[in-house]
């Protein structure tokens, strides 16, 4: 440094300070007589991006830079050069015991996510050393963090909501597994319709949720490979209770992915539908005795709905007429099979005067050849 260049060169707003100010009434006395470690590590303050300060000798005053003077904000710049925290009664009942062990002679400390008002910091407290080893003074850095305390807060609250919507679903199973297809979390829900309580679950292989032959068939190791290269597998099936019982699930097995697209896991949510299974179940054997006892009745018999569609023929329709079973309606019977001569519109307009009421026609029927050849 030139004789004409000022000490300390720049450091901005507090860099100036120390140039304009008269400090020989200070404890710190002329900046001429000032010691090289606190000039070195006043330049450090100065030229530090971050919050920074040094606290000096047995007076604790106090030198900093701009950024931690922005910290300050109406306690600036009444502290600088002042006894450290001094007009700062928050700050001293938080950070005053940390400068005093490292004044004492303890080691560099460490104080995080300290409350300030409304805002978060972290602070260091490093001792800096005279030439005979003493701690001549304490470098003091303030890294705010508000913001990502803010963040974790969200991140909790979140997180609370997502638990509470969970825990809530007790009709859905919902639980993740590890690409190792270990259980990593088991929501109740998942409790009710598997029986198993999380803690005899978790961790272990999620394909003892499956029955017997879907295992020996491989239906685990498909379910996460289709998940995993499609982003979505269907879980419609038989799954095991943890009492031997069985219960169907209608769900699904989604793929988690992390950074980068890295797979996390699997997302697996179903819903226990046990007793709708077994209704459609029965509701199909219901429909199956019904068409064994149609077909066995000699005389065709047919079944429409309140507007005329065709809902069922047994077989003695296909056997008499030739034509094949399909949808269709009363009109269309009408039109394609029932012999015009025997007044078809007629016939069976009556059927819509008459739903309600039992009411006879006789007709003649055509066969498939006789009506695709009146069609042509």
């Amino acid at each position: 440094m030139s004789e004409t260049t000022p000490w300390p060169p720049g450091g901005g707003e507090t860099g100036g300070l120390i140039r304009g100010r008269d400090w020989r009434t200070t404890p710190l006395g002329p900046v001429e007589g000032w010691p090289a470690a606190l000039k070195t590590a006043v330049d450090i303050v100065l030229q530090s991006p971050d919050a920074a300060a040094v606290v000096w000798g047995p007076a604790r005053v106090q030198l900093y830079n701009d950024a931690y003077a922005a910290i300050l904000q109406g306690r600036h710049p009444a502290m600088f050069g002042a006894a450290a925290l001094e007009g700062w009664p928050g700050a001293q009942a938080v950070l005053g015991p940390a400068f005093d062990r490292v004044f004492a002679g303890g080691p560099a400390t460490v104080r995080d996510d300290v409350a300030l008002g409304p805002r978060w910091f972290t602070f260091t407290f490093c001792p800096i050393h005279d030439e005979h080893g003493g701690v001549a003074a304490v470098f003091h850095r303030a890294l705010e963090t508000t913001e990502r305390k803010r963040a974790e807060a969200a991140l909790r609250e979140s997180e609370e909501r997502h638990r509470l919507i969970v825990e809530s679903a007790r009709d859905y199973a919902i639980l993740t597994v590890g690409p190792d297809r270990a259980i990593t979390s088991w929501s109740p829900g998942a409790e009710g319709v598997y029986g198993w309580p999380a803690a005899e679950v978790l961790g272990r292989d999620f394909s003892l949720l499956f029955v017997p032959e879907d295992v020996a068939a491989g239906a685990p190791a498909w379910e996460l490979a289709v998940a995993r290269d499609k982003g979505v597998a269907p879980d419609v099936r038989w799954h095991l209770r943890a009492d031997g019982s069985r219960v169907f699930v209608d769900g699904v097995t989604r793929a988690l992915r992390g950074p980068g697209g890295a797979l996390a896991g699997f997302l697996k949510v179903g819903q226990d539908v046990t007793g709708r299974r077994q209704a459609d179940e029965a509701l199909r054997e219901s429909e199956a005795r019904f068409r064994l006892m149609a077909d066995a009745v000699p005389q065709i018999v047919w079944i429409t709905d309140r507007e005329g569609r065709v809902e069922f023929f047994n077989r003695q329709w296909s056997d008499y007429t030739g034509h094949d079973y399909e949808p269709t309606t009363a009109a269309r019977v009408a039109a394609t099979i029932v012999h015009p001569d025997d007044g078809a519109v007629k016939c069976f307009g009556r059927w819509a005067e008459m739903s309600r009421k039992t009411f006879g026609c006789r007709h003649a029927t055509m066969t498939p050849s006789a009506t695709q050849g009146q069609q042509a």
